[in-house]
């Protein structure tokens, strides 16, 4: 089992490594397309550089907290707009704008609003806001009401009603919305960063690559924050599938 999975995940990156190394042999020009040679050692050269750490450090920071505070009040908002149609018929259009707004208006709005070292918190927060909001929103609106029925019947109370009927239908729509948002974090938040060049991120650092036609430093972030992007998703979603687990083990006793 273990054996193929290591299978599974070497053949998509010796294929597509292949692929690479074809192209950079036609194209011939490091400047548009370096090897994955010298994108590994610029890779390997970096790990090893105290600033590198720094900037990964920064960016880290301000995505995860942008993240957290984006999915914390989707949810919120999205229980009170269950709860309350006057909230939800308020809540909506704000959601909508967001939703329909281009990226590129929103960051020129908020370098117009904010600092440039603030940028990628309110940024990852707008975007991850609308897409938890809507997710959880349709899970609470699935929940059964012969469930409710059955729970106002046995007069369960408040807690468990939340924990064993409402939780368990929420985490169906969350896992997704989750999965899909985390990503879009990461892109959001460096782009923003390379507009902003906010000091020590790995935006800047992606603006003075380009600047300076250093492509496989370029490449090199940029396989950085696709390994890290990865890694934070499948963390994130295992505790929650851990959670929901849990729950509806407890729920089965």
């Amino acid at each position: 089992m273990q054996k193929n999975k290591v299978i599974m995940y070497t053949i998509p990156i010796v294929f597509w490594g292949g692929i690479w190394y074809f192209v950079c042999a036609i194209i011939n020009n490091p400047l548009l397309l370096p090897s994955p040679l010298a994108v590994f050692t610029s890779l390997i050269q970096l790990i090893y550089d105290k600033v590198f750490w720094l900037n990964v450090s920064n960016s880290l920071m301000r995505i995860v907290l942008g993240f957290v505070l984006g999915v914390a009040l989707g949810m919120i908002f999205a229980v009170l707009s269950h709860m309350s149609k006057l909230f939800r018929l308020i809540i909506n259009p704000l959601i909508s704008v967001i939703k329909a707004t281009p990226m590129a208006s929103i960051i020129i709005l908020l370098l117009v609003w904010i600092t440039s070292k603030n940028l990628s918190v309110v940024l990852v927060l707008l975007v991850v806001l609308p897409n938890i909001y809507s997710n959880t929103l349709k899970g609470l609106q699935q929940v059964d009401p012969k469930l409710l029925e059955m729970a106002f019947v046995f007069k369960m109370n408040k807690r468990n009603r939340i924990r064993y009927i409402y939780l368990p239908k929420v985490m169906e729509f969350l896992l997704p919305a989750v999965s899909f948002s985390l990503g879009f974090s990461w892109k959001s938040g460096i782009s923003g960063e390379v507009l902003a060049q906010p000091v020590n991120t790995i935006g800047e650092a992606l603006y003075y690559s380009k600047v300076y036609l250093n492509t496989p430093a370029l490449f090199a972030y940029t396989l950085f924050i696709v390994g890290i992007s990865i890694v934070m998703e499948k963390v994130i979603i295992r505790f929650i599938k851990g959670f929901e687990k849990g729950v509806s083990y407890e729920s089965r006793n």
